[in-house]
C-alpha cells in the first residue's frame, strides 16, 4: 500500500470532527431551549399571558446558528391586551440581545473588536464559529456594549455622589493611575477632531501580587477609560472605584501620572498627587544637568532610608537646567 495516497490532512480532520461537535453542541442547546420553554409555558400566569402558539426563531451562539422554537404571548392586564412577549427571551436574559446573539458570542466579537478592526474581527469570528457575523453585525454589537457599560457607570457615580458605593473591597491605601492616550478617529468624528482626541484613562488597585519570580499583578484592579471632560470622567471614574471598594475604609489615595493639567485638575482633598516612576525619573534627567547630582537624587528616590540619604548629599551642590 502507498501511504502517501491515504494522507488525510490533519487539518481537515480537524475541521470535521469540530463541525460535528459543534452540531452536537447545537442539538443540545435546541434541546434544552425547546424544554425551559415548555415548562415556563405550563407553569405561566395564564391570566396575564395568552399563549399565541409556537414561532420559529435562530440565536446566534459560539457553536453556531441554533435554531428553535419558542412561545409568544400576548400580555393582558384587565383584560385588555397592553404588549407582546417571549417569556423564555426574558428567562434566559435575551430579550434586549443586539441580533439575538448570546453572551458568549457577544463577548468573543467585542474582544475580537478591541484587537482590530471591525471587519476583521468579524472574518475571525465567523470562522471560529462557522456562520456569517457581517462587520456591522460586529459594530452594533460593540455600540450596545458600550452603551451599556455606560449605564452601569453613569448609576455607580450617581450612587457614588450619593454617598451610596456599594462596593465590599477593604483597604487602608489605594493607589490609582491617571493617563490619556491620543487617538486617531474614524468617520465623522475624524472631521470633528481632524488631529484626533485624548482619551482619559484611570485605573486604581490596592496593592501587587508576585506571580513570578520578576512578574507581579495588580490586586483587585478597576478601570474605566471616556472621553468626557475632567468634572465627568472623575465622578465617572469615583463610582467605578466606589462600585468595588468600600471607599469609608479608605484612609489615603494617591495619584500616580504624567503630571498633564487636566490629571491635577482632578485632584480631590484625600488624593495626593504624584508623578509616576517613568515621569519621575525623566524629570531628574530634564531638569538636573550633573550626571553626579542625578544619581545622588536617584539614590534617594529608591532608598527606604531618605533621611539619611538626604543628610548625606546635602552638601553636594547641582545645576538645575
Amino acid at each position: 500500500m502507498n501511504i502517501s495516497e491515504k494522507t488525510v490532512s490533519f487539518k481537515e480532520i480537524e475541521k470535521i470532527v469540530k463541525e460535528i461537535a459543534f452540531e452536537y453542541g447545537r442539538s443540545i442547546l435546541r434541546s434544552l431551549l425547546e424544554e425551559f420553554d415548555t415548562a415556563i409555558r405550563e407553569n405561566r400566569d395564564k391570566s396575564k399571558y395568552v399563549n399565541k402558539g409556537l414561532k420559529q426563531t435562530v440565536i446566534k451562539t459560539t457553536l453556531g446558528e441554533v435554531e428553535y422554537r419558542r412561545s409568544a404571548y400576548d400580555v393582558k392586564e384587565a383584560g385588555i391586551k397592553v404588549g407582546y412577549a417571549h417569556l423564555l427571551d426574558e428567562a434566559i436574559g435575551m430579550s434586549n440581545s443586539v441580533g439575538h446573539i448570546s453572551e458568549l458570542l457577544r463577548d468573543l466579537i467585542v474582544q475580537s473588536c478591541c484587537d482590530g478592526a471591525y471587519r476583521n474581527a468579524a472574518r475571525t469570528v465567523s470562522e471560529m464559529t462557522g456562520q456569517t457575523i457581517s462587520h456591522a453585525a460586529a459594530w452594533n454589537v460593540v455600540q450596545a456594549v458600550g452603551v451599556r457599560i455606560d449605564e452601569h457607570e453613569q448609576h455607580a457615580a450617581n450612587l457614588a455622589s450619593k454617598s451610596k458605593g456599594q462596593g465590599t473591597l477593604e483597604t487602608a491605601v489605594l493607589f490609582e493611575e491617571q493617563d490619556g492616550i491620543h487617538l486617531k478617529l474614524q468617520g465623522k468624528d475624524r472631521k470633528e477632531h481632524v488631529a484626533g482626541k485624548e482619551m482619559k484613562v484611570a485605573i486604581a488597585y490596592d496593592g501587587a501580587i508576585k506571580t513570578g519570580k520578576n512578574r507581579y499583578e495588580l490586586s483587585n484592579k478597576v478601570a474605566c477609560a471616556n472621553f468626557e471632560a475632567v468634572e465627568k470622567f472623575v465622578r465617572r471614574k469615583d463610582g467605578i472605584i466606589a462600585g468595588a471598594y468600600n471607599v469609608d475604609e479608605i484612609k489615603m489615595r494617591f495619584l500616580n501620572g504624567d503630571g498633564a493639567s487636566w490629571i491635577k485638575h482632578s485632584k480631590t482633598e484625600d488624593v495626593h498627587i504624584q508623578l509616576d516612576q517613568f515621569h519621575r525619573n525623566k524629570a531628574i534627567i530634564t531638569y538636573v544637568s550633573d550626571p553626579e547630582a542625578r544619581k545622588r537624587i536617584t539614590e534617594v528616590m529608591y532608598s527606604k532610608d531618605t533621611v539619611t540619604q538626604y543628610r548625606n548629599c546635602r552638601h553636594f551642590e547641582y545645576q538645575v537646567q
